[in-house]
């Protein structure tokens, strides 16, 4: 027999680590808080779920490697077939779990199935995906053609600001296009479709940003159902290469963690460029290179505790994704973002343009950029201040205090709507 405390259903994506550790860690808040929470997630990255008092469902998610495939393609990213597949999984375990509200993160099928099902949903974003944010310009995507013409800064410099001029024209056309298979999907259940990409992509009867406002400057009419509540920490429960704790040396530490989405040959690029520094390396490699071969100024782990390694650094240099990013400047610690994909081309612009950090684009990637930036970045007192400014604000702005605070509002609107339902009738 079902007790007083709510239900709570989250579907994670298991598209990259971190669609799988942002609702998990949401998960334990509101499980510390008496809620029945459940829990559905493929097999990729169970190593995740370690906490307590969270029902595991399995649930149908592409692999962390089709995701990649889809997003180096030029077609859909997320197409009808994909989609609706996962609504009719995500209809079924909702029906079966019969929750009072649903939380998916990049799980786009659940703006149907969960109001199919009639239960409140709560999307989880990135605050540069939203529709609100003001006077919005989008970076042309890594593309082959800028990788060619490496062996010339000026000629790749060129090219990306005469592709970047008509990517601006182009990229509401281009954006609409992705929307092609949620848009049957929705037509198939008697839904509007959407005409604009950040719009269909965050729709939620909430949605709540895994970001701090400082970063973003959102339009006046922000509705109270779009919310900011703070970046979402993780960390591997793993611990430090023995051999880094065991040396006694004063060198400045740089922590080096591109996650499975970076190159193999930047990362060795850059491992060069930093065994003719005065510092010490920290790299979480996730298999991207082979530790062989490297000189005593680089450690190696396949995963490292992320916070304690960032928590040591002088600089951080991440695949620009706002997870890695977020824990170097929970520290105050600069960053050098190296982005291979639109999300971490996002992701670093505001951490860039705020002075906190320096964004590498993977096709202009070159050991004279990574050097300069590095160097930039090591020196640079205003980019600590910048980054240190970011870590007051995240420290003070926190998931553990704004979720429940979302949650509460959102469950007292649905109440509230019920009442006038009830009372209508």
């Amino acid at each position: 027999m079902r007790g007083s405390s709510k239900r709570v259903l989250f579907f994670a994506e298991s598209a990259t680590l971190a669609h799988v550790c942002r609702p998990y860690v949401l998960a334990q808040i509101l499980a510390e808080r008496g809620w029945e929470v459940h829990f559905a997630v493929d097999s990729h990255y169970r190593f995740v779920l370690s906490g307590r008092h969270i029902a595991i469902h399995p649930m149908y998610s592409r692999s962390p490697e089709e995701f990649a495939r889809a997003l180096r393609s030029p077609g859909v990213i997320f197409p009808y077939e994909l989609l609706a597949r996962y609504a009719d999984a995500e209809r079924r375990l909702i029906d079966q779990v019969r929750p009072d509200l649903v939380i998916g993160d990049l799980r786009p099928s659940l703006s149907v199935s969960a109001r199919r099902s009639s239960v409140p949903y709560a999307a989880l974003a990135n605050a540069y995906w939203s529709p609100f944010v003001a006077q919005r310009t989008v970076p042309i995507p890594t593309n082959k053609l800028l990788a060619a013409a490496r062996w010339s800064q000026s000629a790749s410099d060129a090219l990306l600001s005469g592709f970047t001029r008509w990517f601006q024209r182009a990229a509401p056309k281009l954006l609409r296009g992705q929307l092609s298979g949620l848009n049957r999907l929705r037509r198939e259940h008697g839904f509007l479709e959407f005409s604009d990409y950040f719009t269909g992509f965050s729709d939620a009867d909430w949605t709540l940003y895994a970001d701090i406002p400082v970063l973003f400057r959102m339009s006046e009419e922000l509705p109270d159902c779009h919310r900011f509540i703070g970046h979402i920490a993780w960390a591997p429960e793993v611990g430090m290469p023995a051999e880094f704790l065991s040396v006694r040396d004063d060198r400045p530490v740089v922590y080096v963690s591109l996650g499975s989405s970076g190159s193999p040959a930047q990362l060795a690029s850059m491992l060069a460029v930093l065994e003719r520094q005065n510092v010490r390396v920290l790299v979480a490699t996730a298999g991207l290179v082979d530790k062989r071969g490297w000189s005593g100024n680089a450690f190696f782990a396949p995963y490292l505790p992320g916070d304690q390694a960032a928590a040591l650094a002088t600089v951080a240099i991440t695949n620009g994704g706002s997870p890695s990013t977020y824990q170097a400047l929970m520290h105050g610690v600069p960053v050098i973002g190296v982005a291979s994909n639109l999300d971490q081309l996002l992701a670093m612009e505001r951490v860039d343009a705020f002075g906190a950090g320096k964004l590498l684009r993977a096709d202009t990637f070159s050991r004279r950029r990574f050097r300069e930036a590095f160097e930039a970045l090591r020196g640079s007192s205003p980019a600590r201040m910048r980054a240190n400014t970011l870590a007051q604000h995240l420290r003070g702005f926190t998931p553990a205090e704004q979720f429940p605070l979302a949650v509460r509002a959102l469950m007292r609107r649905q109440a509230s709507n019920g009442r006038a339902r009830r009372a209508r009738d």
